[in-house]
């Protein structure tokens, strides 16, 4: 399985192939608190810059807590949103909204927008039923065991405490 660290590397591999964003956005903002109106919008400009997610790409977006819930909805808009309240309450709704059969049959690249190693388990599945499996994070922050159960590994350039710095 491959690591990449760009927009350029993804976009040229997705030429002509559908691809479905499972985003934990709270993953994306370093924490459930900076899912703000302008934590999901930087979130929403960042994917869209080194990802090249388009916005007539499909995506689940999830939250843990019901504050975050109209932030992501506001910044993804046409987004399908997912929501579980507790500790790991998004990554439970992704896993949740996500048949990784379905998804494999619709999609050719399913790309998950989170570092955590509770997402291994779809990933591998996914994997068995033909799909690519693309893992973005930030580095430092994606489980070893997810990385090698993806086809592609892609760091983040940047984070949103590093974004709110610089401005």
């Amino acid at each position: 399985m491959n690591e990449g660290s760009g927009a350029r590397r993804i976009a040229q591999a997705n030429e002509g192939q559908r691809r479905l964003f499972v985003i934990d956005i709270e993953n994306v903002v370093g924490g459930a608190q900076n899912v703000t109106v302008d934590g999901a919008r930087w979130a929403r400009r960042m994917l869209e810059r080194e990802l090249s997610m388009q916005s007539d790409e499909h995506a689940v977006v999830a939250v843990g807590y019901s504050a975050g819930l109209l932030p992501a909805a506001h910044a993804f808009p046409g987004k399908s949103l997912a929501v579980r309240f507790g500790a790991s309450g998004a990554d439970t709704a992704l896993i949740d909204a996500i048949d990784a059969s379905h998804a494999a049959r619709r999609y050719d690249q399913i790309v998950i927008v989170s570092g955590d190693g509770i997402f291994t388990d779809i990933a591998a599945e996914i994997t068995t039923y033909g799909a690519k499996v693309i893992v973005a994070g930030h580095p430092g922050g994606v489980a070893a065991r997810l990385r090698l159960a993806a086809h592609e590994t892609i760091y983040f350039s940047t984070t949103y405490d590093l974004a709110l710095e610089a401005a």
